[in-house]
């Protein structure tokens, strides 16, 4: 037997509070279980619209990142640093610092 069959076999003789502590943990309910004892997240964690970035082509951005100056042009699709193109300024804040950065957030453009 394994150990959730006994967990299992232990939970249907427990007491009413035990049963409703299971069923609030696994988050479902049986003809034992009070619907109150039992929540559910009601809400997302995600924001309802996300965040549009609009970039007129031909803005530039400016940041210094350890003691460098960093200027990269908004293109009609993607954005340009030293000559090179990319698709987001997500992309751009990793090539400068190695790290993932949201681009926007990288470059003052988000709080």
């Amino acid at each position: 037997m394994t150990s959730d069959a006994c967990d299992q076999t232990s939970i249907k003789g427990g007491s009413q509070i035990e049963r409703n502590v299971i069923a609030k943990i696994d988050g479902k309910t049986d003809s034992n279980t009070e619907a109150s004892t039992v929540t559910k997240p009601t809400r997302s964690l995600k924001p309802s619209k996300p965040f549009v970035l609009s970039i007129r082509a031909g803005t530039h951005l400016v940041r210094e990142w350890n003691r460098r100056t960093y200027q990269v042009e908004a293109l009609e699709k993607g954005f340009q640093l030293d000559g090179k193109t990319y698709r987001s300024l997500s992309a751009i804040a990793k090539k400068i610092t190695g790290a993932h950065w949201s681009g926007p957030r990288f470059f003052g453009l988000e709080s």
